[in-house]
């Protein structure tokens, strides 16, 4: 599994989408009170499963059903260098609830801002 974040003990506050800007925004409420917003950019396709918390935030594999049914609504012909991946946000059992596909992420804390 291959974790980028590590939310355990958070709680999901709210999340929000920018279509004009492809901007997906989620607001998380971390173990220890602190509130991150993490920022995901160029978004072409989300999916909120269930409400729960998360516990850590993955990329998915490059061949998950969700990134390749993304890509097919987006291009004719997918290109190899398309740049897009699935971010999935796990929740205590370890299944995605929140999955996004999209170019990049920013994430910001109290005390950082983090872009990948």
């Amino acid at each position: 599994m291959n974790i980028i974040l590590d939310l355990a003990d958070s709680e999901l506050i709210c999340h929000s989408y920018l279509p004009k800007q492809q901007i997906l925004n989620i607001s998380i409420n971390t173990w220890n009170g602190k509130n991150m917003y993490i920022s995901f950019y160029e978004t072409i396709a989300y999916c909120f499963m269930s409400f729960s918390n998360p516990t850590c935030m993955r990329i998915a594999d490059s061949n998950s059903e969700f990134l390749v049914r993304a890509l097919q609504a987006e291009y004719e012909k997918i290109p190899s260098d398309h740049g897009y991946t699935c971010y999935e946000l796990l929740d205590q059992d370890d299944a995605p609830y929140f999955s996004i596909v999209a170019k990049c992420y920013k994430y910001k804390s109290a005390t950082s801002v983090q872009e990948f």
